[in-house]
This record gives structure tokens, sequence and C-alpha cells, in this order.
């Protein structure tokens, strides 16, 4: 009988939905560069994240993993995705690929953005096992302080992740031809390069 109740109860629980987080924009007005970001909060390694996040769309822009490139950007994703969630970290656009110097060279954006900013943790990257090639960040809910700091993690390991929605490239061409403001500021997504192709590469590293 009360393994009955325990299996019925687990029924229960599998049948209610995730949490739903809002898609929300950081605003060109509020200084922002007019993506829109969403946390998903289903666990998934990196690179089906990855995957999963480039076959998202909002508003007519295109999804991949988060690149966080300024120190604005990393606060707003923090306050606005991350200060009330219970789990501890999220997955975003950065990863090192096989081979790189250990263990802080080459990490790189999905998205091919140049790698200007950083906010590690203390001690971070470390390369803790030698297997450390993707980029989470730390939620407010963990109890240590490390919100919004970065650490480099394990690939294989399943977390939520945060998607960006940034919209394709604009040809200089088309932008002069449109004569528009947006046209400056329509997308930091410099190339889409990093694809199935290279994500199978990143999972051919020896080390994993």
């Amino acid at each position: 009988m009360k393994s009955f109740i325990f299996l019925l109860i687990a029924l229960i629980l599998s049948a209610i939905p995730a949490q739903a987080f809002p898609v929300v924009e950081w605003s060109v007005a509020s200084g922002g560069n007019g993506h829109f970001y969403e946390l998903i909060e289903t666990p998934k390694p990196w690179h089906d994240a990855r995957l999963d996040a480039l076959a998202k769309s909002h508003a007519g822009q295109s999804g991949d993993l988060a690149t966080v490139t300024s120190a604005e950007e990393n606060e707003f994703i923090a306050l606005n995705l991350l200060a009330s969630v219970s789990f501890n970290d999220a997955w975003i656009g950065g990863f090192q690929p096989a081979g790189s110097p250990e263990p802080g060279g080459n990490w790189q954006w999905v998205t091919g953005e140049p790698w200007d900013f950083q906010n590690w943790d203390v001690f971070e990257p470390n390369n803790i096992g030698g297997i450390e090639d993707a980029l989470w960040m730390f939620t407010n809910y963990n109890p240590s302080g490390y919100f919004g700091l970065w650490n480099d993690a394990p690939s294989s390991f399943e977390r939520p992740y945060i998607v960006e929605y940034a919209p394709e490239p604009v040809t200089g061409l088309l932008c002069f031809l449109a004569l528009t403001f947006p046209c400056r500021t329509l997308s930091r997504r410099t190339s889409r390069f990093f694809t199935s192709e290279s994500i199978n590469e990143m999972e051919s590293d020896p080390v994993e």
C-alpha cells in the first residue's frame, strides 16, 4: 500500500509542468542590445542545451546559448533570470575547444564574438579532473555568494540553460540601403559557424 502511495505521488509530480520562465528583453532604450533572453529550467548537458537553443526562436529572432560580452549584460542576466530560482547554476554559451591550453586558454563564445569580457569566480577556471570545457553562471540560489560569477564545468553535466534570441546578421549594404539606426545594433551574432558539426568536434575531446 505504501509503495502504491509513493508511486501515485510520483505520477502526480511528474504531471506537473516545469515552471515557465518569461522571455525578457534587454531593450535598447534601457541601454541594452535589443535581444531577448529565456531561462530553460529543464536540465541538459551543454551540447544538448546548445542544440535546443539553436532550434528556438522568439519574435523573429534566432536562439543560441547566451553570450555574455559585458558587465552590463552579465548583470542584466543575473538579476532578471537567475535571481529567483531554485537551482545553483545555468549553462551559457562559452566553451573551450579540445586541445586548448589549460585551464584558461582559448575560451570562446558559440557565436564567434570576441572573448573580451569574463567574470570568473575566484580560482576559476581550474579544469578540475581535466574535463571542464563548458561555462555556467551561478544563480542567487547558491548559498556561497557566487551570484553572477562563472565556473568551468564538464559539458556532460546536466543543467538549466539560458537562451539568447538575436537577429541574424544584416549585411552592410542592406543597412546602408535601409538607412535606419537599428541596422547598427540588429545583431552581434557575427557568425553562426559553431554548428552541429563543431559541437560534434567538441564532443570528440579525448578527455571526455
